[in-house]
């Protein structure tokens, strides 16, 4: 087995040398591959074919036929051809020691040609090429290893070896600079291009602020645009097209530069429109959506030096909001699909959508929305089983209300729950909002809940058909603080106000008698009002425990300073902030909670504080043991001139049972100093009689849950609504600067004063504009033609 090594050297149009070369061993061997691996499957390994090299490509180089030489002799070129297809081989001195061999059966075509090659020889050949550094050289190598037999070549066509550098070109687009060409403030001129017709709108209005002169507009439309100097005495004109071709605006006019007497006019702002103030202020609610309306305005003052009016800073900061955050319509519309992208991100959240149907084909009128993401369910295990519920106004286009459950975990601190959105508060909604926290978030027996006394609230718990709602499910507790506000709006005392609070906070029944005798004193209907409320629902001392010392709902108002930003964004958008600012707070609490377990600590900052002071009272106490078996002991405290009783007082602590006379141990789940007194004198460990929801393991597992990353929105799943949501047309806000209304309370001066109307929150009095005197407008002010005539305006 040793074929002959065959090499066809083909000559070109182009005048160079094409080597083709074919590996093929003898029959029934195994042949050689370029990686040293066997393949007994391949016949050869075949390339291209003759004709191949002149087919047309269609790009570059060889995109057209080539043209064969005219020194070529055509019959003789035409007899080799002959010889191959007639099966001849020519000598390796006939033909650069190469012989032609047909392979038909492999179908190359007729001018097809292969290498024969002896695995001695094809390694000697591959040393050959390892001495090489390129084809060309090896090419070079064969050539003059064959220059005594080798006709010569074709001489190279003139249009290969010209200089074509000249003519190339890059058939890349070509990347337009940034389209808007002037600065803020620059005085425009012609040929000055923008990417749209807001933005020449924007240039002209930078302009005018600078030069501080205002403008009117000639003409507009979607092809033009012409203003001109609100003083037709000058000559100051703009006039800019749409370039249809280019899809840019520019400025095809400009009569300038601007030259009004600036002294005449004044810093009002009167060119800045809403929507260029929108692009002004844009960066700053992008970073704080809960920007006030009067500090925005000072910020409009700082960068350009124009006073704006506060409903024209309401409006911008609307469009800004839009801008950002999306259009408020068609979030909800997006809404749904957003909700089942969170779900499959996390597909422990829950999430109610409730719509109604539209006389429309294909949309529904969203109606109310309920969420609560999976690690504050989670979490929420190992949190007190007492939530806080508060409900506050929407500031967005639509009106509407922002409900949220709020919990407390190991250390005091505000837990998020759960939120919803509706349309109002009332018995209907707040019971719909109580059904997905006990069906969604948690089934947790005696869970007490804690909110103000709205009536939709109350009407809920007295409803004994809602069984989750009623005992020994969930306990409901009123808010001490709004009691108290509510008894001192009624009857004007701040006396009574004091007496009511020290009443709801006593731990110990004698002390609650003590101070409701006193308030009976002070207001007999104030006493017979707090007595038609059930003591359990705002008295501490009757609470049996359920409450844990929570006595308002400040941490879900609390939390409400947080959503503020949230409170005027669209729904959308609203529901994306709470799952980010969730995550932050999540993550800043569970590493602050892996700190404190790396450090050793066992209980949380808060019930420690509470465990130390009472550990400082206890070493003054007397602790007499009654039964060691039944650990049952008395103690009793030294005379104190500085508390309310005075001291001196004996209460009955028994550990088996978790028991002492004072209640405080049962109430608040901490050690009280009886009970710490009682384990120091008998060498017990006081701190093992902590509640575990204090421990910093509880605080850890609260936060352990992460929130997962959100899918991008193109692999959201389709939601369960196909159909359309719309906005519910009726809740939108009125056009106006936005009026809030509340009813006054004891923090509001003339609080006390009968009114037919609601009050308007920070409203003033009526000032006159000519005589500075309340009571009446300058369009009724009784002195207005005495100061008209004074003037000079009068006849």
């Amino acid at each position: 087995m040793s074929p002959d090594l065959n090499i066809c050297l083909s000559i070109g149009g182009l005048g160079d040398i094409c080597g083709y070369l074919f590996f093929e061993a003898g029959e029934g061997s195994q042949h050689t591959v370029l990686d040293g691996t066997v393949d007994e499957h391949i016949d050869s390994i075949p390339l291209q074919s003759y004709q191949g090299c002149t087919q047309n490509t269609g790009d570059g180089y060889g995109s057209e036929p080539w043209q064969t030489d005219p020194n070529v002799n055509s019959t003789e070129e035409e007899e080799v051809r002959q010889e191959v297809h007639d099966g001849e081989h020519l000598s390796h001195d006939e033909l650069h020691g190469g012989t032609f061999e047909s392979e038909d059966d492999h179908g190359l075509g007729d001018d097809a040609t292969h290498i024969d090659v002896t695995r001695d020889d094809f390694e000697e050949f591959l040393d050959t090429m390892g001495d090489h550094e390129d084809v060309d050289h090896i090419e070079d190598v064969v050539v003059e290893e064959n220059r005594d037999t080798c006709p010569p070549p074709n001489p190279m066509p003139e249009w290969l070896t010209n200089n074509s550098w000249d003519n190339m070109f890059d058939p890349s687009p070509v990347m337009q600079a940034e389209v808007s060409s002037s600065t803020p403030g620059e005085q425009l001129v012609k040929g000055m291009v923008f990417a749209t017709k807001l933005a020449v709108r924007h240039a002209l209005t930078w302009y005018a602020l600078r030069e501080n002169f205002s403008f009117k507009t000639e003409h507009s439309d979607s092809e033009r645009l012409m203003v001109s100097c609100e003083d037709d005495s000058y000559p100051w004109a703009v006039r800019a097209i749409c370039c249809k071709g280019d899809n840019v605006w520019k400025i095809a006019k400009c009569k300038g530069p601007h030259t009004c007497d600036k002294i005449q006019n004044a810093h009002d702002g009167r060119m800045i429109d809403s929507t260029f103030l929108a692009y002004i202020l844009k960066r700053y609610i992008r970073e704080d959506p809960a920007y006030k309306i009067k500090n925005l305005r000072h910020v409009a003052l700082a960068d350009l030096k124009h006073e704006v009016s506060h409903y024209k800073v309401w409006d911008a900061k609307q469009k800004a909001v839009a801008a950002i955050y999306g259009d408020f319509k068609e979030s909800y519309a997006e809404l749904p699909r957003f909700l089942a992208g969170l779900k499959d991100a996390s597909p422990g959240l829950k999430y109610k959508l409730e719509v109604d149907d539209n006389y429309e084909q294909g949309t529904c009128t969203f109606n109310s929305v309920f969420w609560a993401f999976r690690p504050c369910i989670v979490g929420f295990k190992h949190c007190r089983p007492v939530i806080s519920i508060d409900a506050t106004h929407l500031y967005g286009k639509y009106k509407g209300n922002l409900m949220i459950a709020m919990a407390t975990d190991a250390n005091n601190k505000i837990y998020p729950l759960a939120f919803a959105v509706v349309e109002s508060e009332s018995t209907e909604t707040w019971g719909w909002f109580l059904a997905c926290i006990r069906r969604y978030v948690t089934d947790r027996r005696h869970l007490c809940v804690i909110s103000d006394r709205h009536p939709g609230i109350q009407a809920i718990f007295r409803d004994t058909n809602r069984n989750f709602l009623q005992p020994p499910m969930t306990e409901h507790r009123y808010c001490l603080r709004h009691l108290c506000s509510n008894v001192n709006t009624r009857w004007k005392n701040e006396t009574l106000k004091n007496l009511v609070w020290r009443a709801a906070s006593a731990t110990q029944e004698r002390k609650f008698n003590a101070t409701f005798d006193l308030i009976e004193n002070v207001n007999r209907d104030a006493y017979q009002y707090l007595k038609s409320v059930p003591k359990e629902k705002w008295a501490l001392t009757f609470d049996k425990g359920y409450r844990y010392g929570a006595m308002t709902t400040n941490v879900s108002e609390c939390f409400n300073g947080v959503l503020k930003g949230a409170r005027s964004l669209p729904i959308t958008a609203m529901v994306k902030y709470t799952w980010f600012k969730l995550n932050s707070y999540f993550d800043d609490r569970r590493n602050k909670s892996i700190e404190q377990l790396n450090s050793g600590k066992k209980w949380c900052q808060y019930a420690l504080d509470i465990f130390m002071r009472n550990k400082a009272k206890a070493e003054h106490h007397r602790v007499t043991r009654l039964s060691a078996q039944a650990q049952s002991y008395q103690v009793d405290t030294p005379h104190n001139p500085g508390t309310t009783g005075h001291g001196d007082h004996t209460h009955a602590v028994n550990l088996l049972q978790r028991t002492c006379a004072c209640q405080k141990w049962k109430l608040y789940k901490i050690p009280c100093s009886h009970v710490i007194a009682v384990c120091i004198r008998y060498r017990h460990d006081a701190e093992q009689y902590i509640d575990p929801c204090y421990s910093v393991d509880a605080l850890f597992r609260s936060y352990a849950p992460v929130f997962p990353a959100l899918k991008d929105r193109l692999s959201w799943p389709d939601p369960d609504e196909t159909r359309k949501v719309l906005p519910n047309s009726i809740l939108i806000r009125e056009k106006g600067r936005p009026v809030s209304t509340r009813i006054r309370n004891e923090m509001d001066e003339g609080g006390n004063r009968p009114r037919t109307t609601p009050w308007k929150e920070g409203g003033r009095k009526v000032q006159c504009g000519l005589c500075d005197q309340e009571g009446h407008n300058r369009r009724t002010c009784p002195k207005r033609n005495e100061v008209s005539t004074s003037c000079g305006l009068a006849d």
